[in-house]
């Protein structure tokens, strides 16, 4: 039986150093897929890049915990709009203080983005893993139907 190993780098678009880092490890043959972010100062020059690679497979980097969000998301951000720190999202989340509709909201933002730059998710994960904390998955479930068939987990 073949068995095939996927290996994934996140945070395609971060920065132009980490995309150019991603795109190295793809050509040296280590990386087969990548995610992108969407909202972050390199994520046109990644998806520039990324035309030149038509073997990687890119999918979106779901971003609730760096920069600044795609939609108006009271519940999260700071008092300067920006996203909140990963700690501070998650313990928000579990004290039922994170609004599903705003995660919903931002989650179907960002694959609207990620379509609109002329890209098809191959995949979807999230950034710090935050999709695996229960109540920011369920938020996400009824954007994730019929648009997003692969989800990466973490697993301990």
């Amino acid at each position: 039986m073949l068995r095939r190993i996927i290996v994934n780098a996140d945070d395609f678009g971060l920065t132009g150093d980490v995309t150019r880092g991603i795109l190295a490890a793809h050509r040296n043959g280590q990386v087969s897929s990548t995610t992108l972010m969407v909202n972050t100062p390199g994520t046109e020059e990644a998806v520039e890049a990324a035309s030149d690679h038509p073997n990687l497979g890119i999918g979106l980097h779901f971003n609730l915990t760096e920069g600044r969000p795609l939609t108006d998301a009271p519940s999260l951000v700071d008092g300067d709009g920006r996203f909140l720190l990963r700690g501070e999202l998650l313990g928000r989340a579990f004290r039922r203080q994170i609004d599903p509709d705003d995660v919903a909201r931002e989650l179907d933002a960002q694959l609207s983005r990620f379509h609109d730059l002329g890209l098809t998710p191959t995949h979807m994960d999230s950034h710090q893993h935050v999709h695996m904390a229960p109540p920011i998955f369920r938020a996400m479930g009824p954007v994730l139907r019929g648009q997003v068939h692969r989800l990466r987990v973490a697993r301990p």
